[in-house]
């Protein structure tokens, strides 16, 4: 049982973004009617809580059950984070997608993380298995979340499939590793003027690599391209655009290609102090 108490403390010169959090897309137009530029904010919301549980069974071998939470629910209330057990390559529950790379997030001060970064939670069923030396995949069936614009022709619906990544992991020391993954999805919405169910196809694809380029160089990239696949990128998430309404037929709605990337650094002064771009 453990936990941690996280403190933010942020002051804006200009007027960027009016949330804790630097989000690019929320960054309000010229002449919107924001006056007051600079703002103070302070942030304690990701103070997380978890529960881990980690034993050996005869049939299962070793496992781990484990839990965890912060405070980023409505009014900064108690929200679940995690919440899985692992055993036998297998990972069942409410976890981190299988369409990222937990493992190339260089650090920010704000909880979002970099911009253009894929990352999301799923609960989902996920199986990985290590082949040669520093070689390993994983694929997985993970719940539906569709975000999409609506209008009076258009509504979404209930999700008829899962959405199914798989990813492909070589590592060549304990820092440093290439990945490549890919997700498809099929998202589902009601025509409201044929009063019918549709279906768009989504899909992406993800690169991603972190080394060492010396003991305290660490150089981290990645990027994703693919269409519908909006709620998986950092930043892009907030905007609601899986699936849009297609202008040109009434009572359809359509995927747009989107991409996103970023690359970033980070130099060890030493093991307790350092500095990422």
């Amino acid at each position: 049982i453990g936990g941690y108490v996280r403190a933010t403390a942020e002051y804006d010169f200009n007027g960027i973004v009016n949330d804790v959090d630097f989000y690019p897309a929320l960054i309000p137009q010229r002449g919107s009617g924001n006056f007051a530029k600079n703002q103070f904010q302070m942030d304690i919301t990701t103070s997380t809580l978890f529960l881990k549980l980690v034993g050996r069974t005869k049939h299962l071998g070793d496992f781990v059950v484990y839990t965890a939470g912060n405070f980023r629910g409505d009014g900064k209330t108690f929200e679940l984070q995690n919440a899985y057990a692992q055993f036998l390559g297998f990972t069942i529950g409410y976890s981190y997608g299988s369409f990222m790379d937990l493992g190339n997030v260089p650090a920010t001060i704000d909880f979002a993380g970099p911009n253009g970064m894929s990352i999301y939670h799923a609960t989902q069923i996920r199986y990985e298995h290590a082949f040669a030396k520093g070689l390993k995949a994983g694929i997985g069936v993970e719940m539906p979340v569709v975000d999409g614009l609506t209008n009076e022709h258009v509504s979404i619906a209930k999700q008829r499939m899962p959405n199914f990544p798989v990813y492909v992991q070589y590592g060549w020391n304990p820092k440093s590793h290439f990945r490549a993954a890919a997700i498809i999805r099929s998202m589902t919405y009601d025509d409201l003027t044929a009063r019918k169910a549709e279906s768009e196809i989504g899909w992406g694809v993800l690169a991603s690599a972190t080394f060492n380029l010396t003991n305290r160089l660490q150089v981290y990239g990645q990027g994703v391209y693919g269409k519908g696949i909006g709620q998986f990128l950092n930043d892009m998430s907030m905007l609601n655009v899986d699936v849009v309404p297609n202008p040109e037929k009434e009572g359809k709605m359509q995927v747009l290609p989107m991409m996103g990337w970023f690359a970033g650094m980070q130099y060890n002064f030493s093991p307790k102090v350092f500095i990422t771009s």
